[in-house]
């Protein structure tokens, strides 16, 4: 008898194989009588450790699942953190030149914060914007990009000043009205800025949570940009300033 045996024949023939002793066991479980009991204890014990491994490794599975999830929750509070001390400086500046205006946010909203491809424009082409107050203002295109919100594609242009003071080399500009004004959003449209550092490798983020609102929302002594015609979009981007709570 093999001495690997667990359980002697005798042992094996009552307490495992009694007489007339019915039952169905796993695919795996190959059963042998008598002597070659111990090949069935011991298969028996492959299959446990190999139990052991599966419930192991789901084990590991369910802790990177969890580790995952924290690590997206860290960088979610981060950028809540930054974005809510990119307002503040935001109100400071605005309140620097109208001390009692009352502004108004939409919630931070990640789904906003958008990867999009860029196209940068080969010419030197510059154009026109009229402005708030019926004058015209140069600037020059500078690349067109194209995202997506919710499985739709849309385009918009970007512009840089012409001429572009030193301080304003890196600054690129994105004027855009989207279908929250005027209702939600001041009429006229919104802002965002950009640096020529963000667009890389044909991919830039647009962050819609830093759009915020011209002077000329605020009070009619400025010369503010029209967002031109193919800068509208026709979805509603709630993310960014709202309409001023101070009306003038």
């Amino acid at each position: 008898m093999n001495k690997n045996c667990f359980f002697s024949q005798e042992r094996a023939n009552i307490s495992f194989f009694p007489e007339n002793f019915v039952m169905d066991f796993p695919k795996q479980f190959v059963i042998f009588k008598d002597s070659d009991h111990c090949f069935f204890v011991l298969l028996e014990k492959k299959i446990k450790k190999r139990m052991t491994y599966k419930r192991y490794f789901n084990r590991i599975s369910i802790y990177i699942f969890l580790l995952f999830g924290l690590i997206v929750q860290a960088f979610s509070q981060n950028y809540v953190a930054e974005l809510s001390e990119f307002r503040e400086n935001y109100i400071k500046d605005v309140h620097k030149k109208f001390a009692n205006q009352k502004l108004d946010f939409f919630e931070i909203n990640q789904n906003f914060k958008i990867e999009a491809d860029y196209k940068l424009q080969k010419k030197n082409k510059v154009v026109s914007f009229l402005t708030s107050d019926g004058i015209y203002k140069k600037y020059q295109v500078f690349a067109t990009i194209s995202f997506e919100i919710e499985g739709k594609k849309y385009h918009l242009t970007t512009y840089k000043f012409y001429p572009a003071p030193a301080m304003y080399r890196k600054l690129v500009f994105l004027p855009l009205k989207d279908l929250t004004a005027p209702e939600q959003t001041y009429g006229a449209g919104r802002y965002l800025d950009l640096s020529s550092d963000d667009f890389k490798d044909g991919k830039t983020v647009l962050d819609f949570n830093k759009l915020y609102n011209p002077y000329c929302a605020y009070s009619d002594n400025y010369s503010c940009p029209i967002p031109p015609k193919e800068n509208h979009l026709e979805v509603n981007i709630e993310a960014g300033e709202k309409l001023p709570l101070t009306k003038h």
